[in-house]
């Protein structure tokens, strides 16, 4: 039986770039076939339930989803409520056996030595932490409660190996430098420990200046010795959570560094960074469907031994 992975993307504008990168003929992976089903409408209103995108390989089938066609038309595109809202009956009709999250995110001062930019650099994890960041934007008229701030990893460790210096080479000659506060070097990075930061319940972005880095440091102070804060954005930990039990990694680019959202957050530099999660998704999907195809072989290998056994055993 094929796995089923569902990408599940944030904005319109993020998913336009994350698809060009995985059906671009000349720096997709070679293994990733052309999608059997595609919509890019360019539209930065569009709603729709249509999957993005959907590729069969070999062992795994792969569903791409924009979070924002899914969000009512008359609510913030921004809006945690709403996106809470409608994820949970897609991922749950879907029924993937894994979820990759894909959002644009700041970088921290855990994974940011002093003034080194990390901008258009990838990271990858699978542990959550969400914020409620509500008292900093008095324009929002929704949100959620969190219940539960840190969801932890449920991925197995195998998955992060993936990200070895062999997929970063196929990754890195491709990614695109970002255009304000470039990385030097761009890197692409997976590791269990890394927790993607949610701040949550915010729709202004005037106010992510603030909101990020009181999300910051309420981890730090409330998990000082759980894994490593890699990135902040607004929705990660929403998709972890309308997933439930479903194994779910984060993929951010990183599109500013640490408390610099206002200089470096460009529409142009959320393309970029974008692109390079596109890129590594792709790849990405190229390594699971090899590590399933191996699983499944030494599953029915497995099997074969232990009805073989059994046979000795009545014989």
């Amino acid at each position: 039986m094929k796995r089923k992975i569902e990408v599940v993307v944030n904005k319109n504008w993020e998913t336009e770039p994350v698809l060009s990168a995985l059906t671009n003929p000349k720096l997709r992976s070679k293994e990733l076939p052309f999608p059997v089903v595609i919509n890019t409408p360019k539209r930065g209103d569009c709603r729709m339930s249509e999957y993005r995108a959907v590729f069969h390989l070999e062992y795994v089938d792969v569903f791409v989803r924009c979070i924002e066609d899914l969000m009512a038309s008359d609510v913030s595109s921004s809006s945690s409520e709403e996106k809470y809202r409608v994820l949970p009956r897609y991922i749950e009709c879907d029924s993937p056996d894994l979820v990759i999250s894909v959002s644009t995110a700041e970088s921290t001062p855990d994974i940011q030595q002093g003034a080194t930019s990390l901008n258009g650099s990838v990271y990858i994890g699978g542990t959550f932490y969400m914020f409620d960041a509500r008292n900093y934007d008095p324009t929002t008229t929704s949100h959620i409660d969190i219940i539960i701030d840190l969801l932890k990893n449920n991925v197995s460790p195998q998955i992060y190996h993936l990200v070895d210096d062999d997929f970063r080479k196929k990754v890195l000659t491709k990614f695109i430098p970002a255009q304000n506060a470039p990385a030097n070097p761009l890197t692409c990075t997976a590791n269990l420990d890394f927790v993607a930061i949610g701040a949550i319940n915010v729709t202004d972005y005037k106010t992510y200046g603030q909101a990020d880095p009181a999300a910051y440091h309420a981890f730090k102070k409330q998990y000082p010795q759980t894994g490593t804060a890699a990135t902040i954005e607004t929705t990660h930990g929403i998709v972890k959570m309308a997933a439930k039990n479903i194994p779910t990694l984060f993929v951010s680019p990183i599109t500013d560094s640490y408390e610099h959202f206002a200089g470096e957050a460009t529409d142009t530099q959320n393309y970029i960074v974008s692109f390079n999660a596109g890129i590594t998704v792709g790849e990405l999907i190229c390594s699971l469907n090899k590590y399933f195809g191996k699983n499944r072989l030494s599953q029915t290998k497995k099997v074969r031994r232990d009805t073989s056994e059994q046979k000795i055993g009545v014989n």
